[in-house]
């Protein structure tokens, strides 16, 4: 076994998961390392989230289409934490840069588009969530990604809201009732079991990871 990986399996190794985890983070993160690292999260999440995007469904004339973006989402917040919200705004501004990697391609012209609050609520969540998510326990995981929901939810549904009034004519009130029902409750028991299904995907790549480095102590 070579010396960095006999390094990053002892970081690994020994205590909990979470230890472990907040070890190799440490090393990660430190001088020399840490610019290198920002830039391949952003590139990495900047993939998923476009990749997840193109996995898109409209169905009864909803203004917002079902994607996978809220469990891609959900995983860039669990894993990366507090860091997340860097990959989120690569991904934005590639987006607004004219990039296709928002559902519906991408542009500056997509900030007219009834979704592009959604887009906003990422940042928030990737922001708020992500320091709420750690430390690396299950409970943890599971805390930060039910809370990528109403975070995202907040501003897509008032973004959605202000379009249904202006581009739509509706009044305000009908806005703001149709915006909850066709941005966020038919998406809310779909959103809930990607949210759960991310954190568990998560907590369970974390003990592979943990078990590997337990394993490569042992076998160097």
């Amino acid at each position: 076994m070579g010396e960095r990986a006999s390094r990053i399996a002892a970081l690994l190794a020994g205590g909990s998961v979470e230890q472990g985890m907040v070890r190799l983070e440490g090393l990660l993160l430190s001088p020399g390392r840490a610019a290198l690292v920002s830039l391949a999260e952003a590139a990495v999440g900047v993939g998923l989230l476009a990749v997840s995007a193109r996995a898109s469904l409209r169905l009864l004339g909803l203004p917002v289409p079902f994607t996978l973006q809220t469990f891609a989402l959900t995983l860039l917040v669990v894993l990366l934490g507090p860091r997340a919200w860097r990959a989120v705004a690569a991904y934005l501004a590639a987006g607004l840069a004219g990039a296709p990697v928002f559902a519906l391609g991408g542009g500056p012209g997509y900030l007219a588009s009834p979704s592009f609050g959604y887009l906003l609520g990422f940042l928030l969540a990737a922001l708020v969530a992500g320091r709420l998510s750690r430390p690396y326990s299950r409970r943890a995981l599971l805390r930060g990604a039910l809370l990528v929901l109403p975070l995202v939810y907040l501003p897509g549904a008032l973004w959605l809201s202000g379009w249904l009034a202006a581009a739509g004519g509706m009044a305000w009130r009908g806005a703001v009732a149709e915006a909850l029902w066709a941005g966020v409750l038919v998406f809310l028991p779909w959103d809930v079991l990607k949210a759960v299904a991310a954190a568990e995907a998560s907590y369970h790549l974390l003990r592979l990871l943990y078990r590997a480095g337990q394993a490569g102590r042992r076998g160097a």
